[in-house]
């Protein structure tokens, strides 16, 4: 877990969430966890929606500027003149392009503090599951886990490959991460993991610890038994996660034109590959807060586009209207008076005026058809 875990936001988030456990009164400790984590996330999303308005305003600043952009950067061929000039048409217009940096850095803070908090609750819980199968083992009892929906262990990842149980490396890592945490997350966790206290990390330990893992194994052969060639999950919580990831970046794109281009779709592919790794291999858990968080950041994100919808964009400061075809803004400075724009998405030219650099006046030309 390292530092993820031993911060003082995490050790609030995992308070936080066995707070809304107790509060819930369910027994069982994966609904219970997969319950808190729901009514968690909606309070964080309620509590961050003022600053998914004041974003969501600023993206409509940006493309009610565009034709305005596109016009500098055709009169401006001077990158220290284009940059000065950009400046002071995002101040005039109020337009703050570091500000949008701000909610995704925040959501990148909560993400790793719920990691580092779901991670510390999963490796309790399975310690507290070692525990506990170890006794039923001891006294002849079948090695029976509680599932949540399709996953048999909520503590293990949701994966084809993951088994039931880890093995012995992995249990040797799960009881490392906890013996080295900080007081405050032990005291966090004893305070509330079912059936977690030192006396049950020192058996666990104990298990864990022997060379050849001949503890641990009757565990593993009971747990094998029940379930026979079983794998834990079948990728489903990682994989929706990122398919609706990537759906909420795609309607970003289409709401927001100003995105649009090369860098919004390369996060279109790049961004859920990273959080499908990380989900695949990380416990159920957390790919189970990102399903929701990802749910609720595009409900949240479709509300916003419909109450603070686009404006039309402005034209440049010569005149020249933005010509608008597919969603996408193009604009065109011809060297004469007129010259004709032309969008991938649709082969009609567009006429446009511009501006006769002889200072002469303005006259209408019609521009050939494209081909």
């Amino acid at each position: 877990m390292g530092f993820l875990s031993d911060n003082f936001v995490s050790v609030f988030f995992v308070n936080a969430m066995e707070f809304f456990r107790n509060l819930i009164g369910i027994a069982d400790p994966a609904w219970s966890l997969a319950i808190a984590i729901i009514i968690f996330t909606v309070i964080i999303r309620i509590l961050l929606l003022p600053l998914d308005i004041f974003n969501r305003k600023q993206a409509v600043k940006l493309y009610s500027i565009q034709g305005k952009l596109s016009g500098l950067k055709e009169r401006y061929k001077d990158p220290r003149v284009l940059n000065e000039k950009t400046r002071e048409l995002y101040k005039k217009a109020k337009y703050k392009p570091l500000a949008g940096c701000l909610p995704m850095l925040l959501q990148m803070f909560i993400f790793f503090a719920f990691f580092g908090a779901l991670a510390a609750i999963a490796n309790a819980e399975q310690i507290a599951k070692v525990y506990d199968l170890n006794n039923a083992v001891q006294t002849g009892q079948s090695a029976h886990l509680q599932g949540w929906l399709w996953v048999h262990n909520f503590w293990q990842p949701d994966s084809g490959l993951a088994q039931v149980m880890p093995d012995i490396n992995g249990l040797k890592a799960t009881v490392t991460g906890l013996t080295n945490a900080s007081q405050a997350t032990i005291d966090a966790l004893k305070n509330n993991i079912h059936n977690f206290n030192p006396d049950v990390l020192t058996t666990v330990q104990s298990i864990a610890n022997t060379t050849d893992g001949s503890k641990y194994l009757p565990i593993l052969q009971a747990v094998a038994k029940e379930y026979p060639g079983v794998a834990n999950g079948w990728f489903i919580l990682p994989v929706v996660s990122v398919v609706i990831m990537a759906l909420q970046i795609w309607l970003s794109g289409k709401q927001n034109p100003a995105t649009q281009g090369k860098q919004n779709k390369i996060m279109m592919f790049i961004m859920p590959a990273i959080f499908l790794i990380v989900g695949v291999t990380s416990n159920s858990a957390f790919a189970f807060y990102w399903l929701v968080s990802s749910i609720i950041g595009i409900a949240a994100y479709l509300i916003l586009a419909a109450v603070i919808k686009m404006k039309k964009p402005e034209d440049d400061e010569e005149g020249v209207p933005v010509v608008l075809t597919g969603g996408k803004a193009a604009i065109t400075m011809a060297k004469g008076d007129y010259s004709v724009s032309h969008s991938e998405s649709s082969p009609d030219e567009k006429i446009t005026r511009g501006v006769n650099p002889a200072g002469g006046k303005r006259r209408r030309k019609k521009g050939k058809r494209a081909h």
